[in-house]
């Protein structure tokens, strides 16, 4: 037995570790009575980061991609760096993570060897200009080294670089710089240095990724140490965690089409542009958020889940905003006056929200709006004749509860383009002012109460075009069908007239195809099939695709689709952009990304769709898709239904009922606060099925582990809770399950005995208990960092000879196994020690272990880590040493964190005054197991 006083406490800790372990802990530890705040500690961790070059901070970027589950959807067949399909699934067995960064493998060796920044892909550096030279040439670029970069002696200004060490770059004009004093600097040091101003030649200026397809973490907060970036681009990427940055520099930030879990900016004076896209961020605007930005002239938050009224006062630090996009949200109320009165205030983009009325002042006169978009919202009244403004090109009304005539003001806005009225309740007629708008290009006024006839002068008006023709049919049939017929576009196209609807009768009162013009149907359609060409009473597949296209935004679809529309010039259904057939008969649809829309009454994918009888295969991804028909349920030989970022809501229970499916993708909708169903265990022959960034809740159902085909589960990015399914133990032919960033608790031992399990990524939840020995000798990839493991890391993983990346980090492990440390293949191979799997105790890295130029750093003077693998050094209460130093003599969790922490002089062994003082400790040493091997090697 020992026996340790208060004052012998600090010592403690070292009698509690293994010796080489505690040796990298250079300074004592120190006591408070409470932790440093998480504030601070984030504080201090980017002060210490923000002293690192820009060549580390790049590489922590493109470390968090690496850190991400590989997808077989980011990999390419590629048998130059080992990678083969499965034999059974046809997916990828053996993976290389540099490919799914983007940046090409021979581009990250020479950044390693320590080649220039500026010559990857994706990053521009200031006042240069450069040309990539050919790969036998990449020895003439140099590193970033301070002799290139040195601020004048008086003036951070100035900067001298050597022409010299950067040749390979075209330098601007010698004058960039006017001050003399600098100019005299750069002489007096010699050999060809010549003056910068402002941004030096090496200094990142520019990060562009957009569009690269890549998973992984959103960029870290210590890009803001990159003093000179004026320009990030990570848009149309799967980048998900918190964004936050403090960069007075930077003028433009395009972050759409990510997942951003949480928002926070300091200091972004100089931010012109920002684009939040279909980012996943919710609640009320951010109004301290927006305060922060004086200059910026274009916001975008649309497709997120913002709720409420628009703050009155949310955009008045902002008197340079040109263009303002707020659509597809759920936002409600009155559209505020002072929006209407930011002076310069050019684009208007509300459409898609549940607004209730116009601003209640009258639209200034002195604005010069050129694009108001306020198409599906709930507003009421008649629409404010102030707004047709002579700057007004765009106006989307429709879809909202508009009553009264179309104001005859519309004559002043003789730059309007074009005009959206339909789907309204306005009256009247057409006003002969529109007939006198001469750069009008589409009008839209379907599905009113107008009555009357179009003109023939409106036939003299060339710039007058509908669907890119002015030909018969009649061309005011063109412009708008007449009482009594119907187009599914409300007026006839190039290739098809109004039909006629049946007779109307004198009592027909109610009847709005007899009352008024432009209807898109007929009022009794009892005789009339929608979408039926040839008038033969049933539609062929080829009429169903036009009808598609007609009813579900096909004039805003890629150019190569439009023949879908004309079936005199294009009948074979094979023949069409995105369609696939055998024996003539369509089995496959893949319309990813074209521009597929709501229709025009709002309604979603179209119920005809369920006569397609052989159809295999439907990809409608990333397409405003906003709902299923239940008719998707006779498609009884689908095999693959994608639906990924299609603006789902709720899910259609006619797809349980697909016992042919076999990959399922719905990704990226919005199913907040629903739950996995339990009828998902109809889909008996799923083998993929993808559920990431949905909002999910609940907990995982027990029904999963009946789809006993099932190879790749992907729920990463949810709101899931629960433990896992003891049951999910029977899936046994899984091998990949992505459950990051959820909020799952318990232990993961079912998972531990997938016979097949390759991949695994459960980052970021609340699973708890040891880690368990994984039977699979296929592992690859394990990620269980971010979770509340305690203990020692198995012995078994040692064994693992194709485990590639292993992250365990942000744990409370104590122990790492020798065997483990010394395979060359984990994590960009062996460090010498076990580094590269956990940073010891006593020291952090940016991701818990070390890799390239992350290395451990031992914690400052005063700060230290309690376990492996830690991000952070941080001040601890005795009550946490105590708490774990007792863990480990009895072989329990540490309870502190948890529901269950209780006062130290409560744990066994701990002996306390009266005053509740810690006085001793008591326990036995036997009862330690760490590895003494652990971490050999360290100096």
């Amino acid at each position: 037995m020992m026996r340790f006083t208060k004052t012998l406490l600090p010592l403690l800790f070292l009698l509690s570790c293994p010796a080489l372990l505690c040796i990298q802990i250079a300074a004592p530890i120190y006591f408070e009575e409470l932790p440093q705040s998480r504030i601070e500690e984030e504080s201090a961790f980017f002060t210490k980061h923000s002293r690192w070059s820009q060549r580390v901070i790049i590489e922590m970027i493109a470390h968090g991609i690496l850190g991400t589950a590989p997808d077989q959807t980011t990999m390419r067949d590629d048998s130059s760096v080992g990678m083969f399909r499965h034999p059974k699934t046809g997916l990828f067995e053996h993976f290389n993570t540099t490919h799914s960064l983007g940046w090409k493998h021979n581009e990250l060796d020479y950044i390693s060897d320590k080649a220039s920044i500026c010559t990857l892909r994706g990053i521009t550096c200031g006042g240069v200009e450069y040309t990539k030279p050919n790969r036998r040439d990449w020895n003439i670029y140099h590193a970033d080294r301070e002799t290139q970069i040195a601020p004048a002696a008086d003036s951070w200004s100035c900067w001298c670089v050597s022409r010299h060490d950067v040749q390979v770059y075209t330098w601007a004009e010698d004058s960039d710089s006017q001050d003399e004093r600098c100019i005299q600097d750069c002489l007096n040091r010699g050999g060809g240095h010549v003056p910068k101003k402002s941004i030096p030649l090496d200094a990142i200026v520019a990060i562009d990724l957009a569009g690269w397809g890549l998973v992984g973490a959103m960029i870290p907060f210590a890009v803001s140490g990159l003093s000179f970036l004026e320009s990030i681009d990570i848009s149309k990427n799967r980048f998900i965690g918190q964004l936050k940055l403090n960069t007075p520099n930077l003028k433009h930030l395009l972050v759409s089409d990510n997942d951003v879990l949480s928002l926070s900016f300091e200091n972004m004076w100089s931010l012109d542009l920002l684009d939040l896209r279909n980012t996943g961020i919710g609640g009320t605007l951010p109004e301290n958020l927006l305060n922060v930005m004086p200059n910026l002239s274009y916001l975008d938050l649309g497709e997120n889940a913002f709720v409420g009224t628009i703050p009155l006062d949310i955009f008045g630090n902002m008197p340079k905003l040109q263009t303002l996009d707020l659509g597809n949200n759920q936002l409600t109320g009155s559209i505020p006056n002072q929006l209407i009165r930011l002076p310069l205030l050019e684009r208007l983009l509300l459409g898609t929200n549940q607004f209730t009325s116009f601003p209640h002042d009258d639209w200034p006169s002195s604005k010069q709006f050129k694009e108001i978009v306020l198409n599906d919202n709930q507003l009421t009244g008649s629409i404010p004749p102030e707004m047709f403004q002579s700057s007004l090109e765009h106006l989307e009304l429709s879809m909202n509860k508009l009553k009264g005539p179309i104001p005859k003001e519309i004559e002043g806005s003789r730059n309007l383009r074009y005009l959206d009225l339909a789907n309204n309740r306005i009256t009247g007629t057409v006003p002969l002012e529109i007939y006198n708008l001469p750069r009008l290009k589409s009008m839209r006024l379907y599905d009113n109460r107008l009555q009357g006839q179009v003109l023939d002068s409106i036939c003299k008006i060339s710039s007058v075009i509908i669907y890119r023709s002015n030909a018969m049919p009649k061309c005011t049939n063109m412009a708008i069908c007449p009482r009594g017929y119907f187009h599914p576009e409300g007026h006839a196209t190039p290739d098809e007239d109004c039909a006629a609807c049946p007779p109307c009768h004198s009592n027909d009162l109610k009847n709005k195809s007899c009352l008024f013009i432009g209807q898109t149907t007929c009022e009794d359609g009892s005789l009339v099939i929608n979408g039926d060409f040839d008038g033969d009473g049933q539609l062929s597949e080829r009429e169903i695709l036009r009808f598609m296209f007609l009813k579900m935004n096909g004039d805003k679809w890629k150019d190569k689709y439009i023949p879908w529309m004309n079936i005199n010039k294009h009948p074979d259904a094979c023949a069409l952009s995105g369609i696939t057939c055998r024996d003539g008969l369509v089995t496959e649809i893949r319309l990813q990304n074209v521009g597929l829309g709501p229709g025009k009454k709002g309604e979603g994918l179209l119920p005809q769709i369920g006569l397609l009888r052989n159809l295999v295969a439907l990809d409608l991804s990333e397409n405003d898709i906003r709902s299923i028909p239940a008719e998707i349920g006779q498609l009884k030989s689908l095999r693959h239904l994608f639906c990924r970022e299609c603006g789902l809501h709720s899910f259609q229970p006619a797809i349980w009922t697909l016992d042919t499916l076999e990959a399922l993708f719905l990704s990226m909708n919005d199913f907040r606060n629903l739950s996995i169903p339990p009828d998902i265990a109809g889909l008996k022959k799923l083998t993929d099925l993808k559920l990431h960034r949905c909002e999910l809740v609940g907990s995982i159902p027990s029904e999963l582990s009946l789809l006993t085909n099932l190879q790749n589960l992907d729920l990463y990015g949810n709101n899931l809770t629960g433990a896992l399914p003891e049951t999910m133990k029977d899936l046994v032919d899984i091998y990949r399950i992505d459950i990051y960033n959820n909020q799952l608790h318990g232990s993961i031992l079912p998972l531990a005995n997938l016979p097949n399990l390759q991949i695994l990524h459960a980052k970021h939840n609340h699973f708890s208990g040891t880690i368990p020995s994984f039977i699979s000798l296929k592992l690859t990839w394990l990620d269980l960092s971010e979770n509340m493991f305690v203990g020692a890391v198995p012995h078994t993983l040692g064994q693992m000879s194709k485990l590639a990346e292993l992250h365990l980090g942000n744990n409370k492990l104590f122990s790492v196994p020798s065997s483990l440390c010394s395979l060359d293949s984990v994590n960009g191979g062996s460090t010498g020690n076990c580094d590269h799997i956990l940073c010891p105790i006593g020291t952090s890295s940016a991701y818990g272990y070390a890799r390239q130029e992350f290395i451990c750093e031992p914690c400052p003077e005063g700060k230290s880590t309690m376990f492996l693998g830690s991000t952070v050094c941080s001040t601890h209460t005795v009550a946490e040493y105590v708490d774990l130093f007792s863990s480990l003599v009895n072989g329990v969790a540490p309870s502190m964190g948890s529901e269950e922490y209780y006062d130290e002089c409560d744990l066994e062994g701990v002996e306390c005054d009266e005053e509740y003082q810690l006085k001793s400790i008591e326990f036995s040493l036997s009862n330690l197991e760490f590895d003494k091997n652990l971490f050999t090697g360290i100096s």
